[in-house]
């Protein structure tokens, strides 16, 4: 079953982008990627996976389920410049899409495919947020 390749896409996923954002931090160190809402965070510049789902595969495709998920960017910006961080975000995004981008995460899985990409509404107004959706098809 499809479903039960959830967490092992999570893994694969979240390996493949501390990969490509090392080094990425705006003097050069590792933007973290989180696979859950980090507390008492410290870096400016952050990344979280989250929201995966799981449709069933249809006879029409093989049985391969798609499995959706969102790459969430985060700029901390404390400075006084409001919305300064959004060239943080969009340069994050475009590494993250490169990355992923035709990439099969796994054993049986299509390239991923990039949905769509937005700058998305924080409750912090010094928090610049946007987030990438992300779709991959696994075989049963």
């Amino acid at each position: 079953m499809s479903i039960e390749q959830r967490w092992p896409l999570q893994i694969a996923v979240y390996q493949k982008l501390t990969a490509a954002l090392s080094g990425q931090g705006i003097v050069g160190e590792d933007v973290q990627v989180f696979d859950h809402v980090p507390q008492d965070l410290s870096d400016r510049l952050h990344v979280r996976i989250d929201g995966f789902s799981v449709s069933p595969g249809r006879a029409d495709n093989g049985r391969r389920a798609r499995h959706n998920f969102m790459v969430h960017v985060f700029d901390d910006n404390k400075g006084g410049q409001r919305g300064a961080g959004q060239e943080q975000v969009a340069r994050l995004q475009a590494i993250i899409v490169n990355a992923l981008e035709d990439w099969p995460p796994l054993n049986g899985a299509t390239g991923i495919k990039h949905l769509s990409s937005n700058s998305a509404p924080d409750e912090d107004e010094l928090t610049q947020h946007g987030v990438s959706r992300f779709s991959t098809h696994i075989g049963v």
